[in-house]
């Protein structure tokens, strides 16, 4: 599996110390996209042109957002246009705006503290193991008169995901049942 890793801090930073390490323990191909202490506009463009094409390519994205940036905003929206998990990381004791993302397979939040290190591993193995329940794999056709698709765009409007999702959770439901 192949994992991105962001944030807008320096990777020697505690925090991302032990996230990388803990990503790394965890048997994935990652790559640190930790954003650049650099002013140098070529190099930040080469960079960022880098992290857009790693993200089409990834499995999922794993983004420590206790600093929040346009940017890390920016990455996180294109993995999600590019159907790829994301999951958010905050810590509790940081000054950070609360984020709050919609409900939706592709996004997840947890918030850490440093204190409470296994929990914050427990949180990233859970996210893996997710990513690699979630991947999709098969593709099919399905054709709907008018009267199912207006219901299918109703509930899952009423939820606010696809309507692919919404068929993908009632299967999931049955499934579990």
């Amino acid at each position: 599996m192949y994992i991105i890793y962001l944030s807008s801090e320096n990777n020697q930073t505690e925090a991302n110390k032990h996230l990388l390490s803990t990503l790394k323990a965890q048997d994935v191909q990652l790559l640190d996209g930790t954003y650049p202490e650099t002013t140098d506009r070529v190099l930040l463009q080469k960079y960022e042109a880098q992290v857009v094409k790693e993200i089409k390519k990834c499995d999922a994205v794993v983004i420590e957002a206790s600093k929040s940036t346009f940017d890390l905003g920016r990455f996180m929206t294109l993995g999600m246009q590019q159907f790829k998990p994301v999951l958010l990381l905050q810590q509790n004791e940081a000054n950070a705006a609360p984020v709050l993302l919609t409900s939706q397979r592709l996004s997840t939040l947890h918030r850490y503290t440093l204190t409470d290190k296994k929990k914050l591993e427990e949180g990233l193995v859970s996210f893996l193991e997710d990513v690699k329940k979630q991947k999709l794999h098969y593709r099919f056709n399905l054709m709907l008169n008018d009267d199912i698709n207006d219901y299918l765009l109703e509930k899952a409007g009423a939820k606010g995901i696809s309507k692919a999702d919404y068929i993908r959770n009632l299967i999931l439901d049955d499934m579990d049942a």
